[in-house]
């Protein structure tokens, strides 16, 4: 090989490189924004269990009349 096909083709590596470290990059970013997005989801599943139990507990508390507690379950 002559010496400018050698410097093309550390060029072309290099620029493969680096966008293999970008996508590398972009993949942990969106890895990151996923597993966030996961933890809020559940944090709000199991706040929207607690609340959903809390109703249940005051309703049943006020002893209100079967169709009462399942209309407002239905919200």
């Amino acid at each position: 090989m002559d010496r400018g096909k050698v410097i093309e083709r550390v060029r072309e590596d290099t620029t493969r490189s680096e966008q293999a470290k970008r996508c590398s990059a972009q993949e942990e970013c969106v890895q990151s924004e996923h597993d966030q997005y996961m933890k809020e989801l559940k944090c709000k599943s199991l706040r929207s269990e607690r609340l959903a139990n809390t109703v249940e507990v005051l309703l049943t508390g006020l002893q209100l009349p079967p169709h009462t507690l399942h209309i407002v379950a239905s919200f």
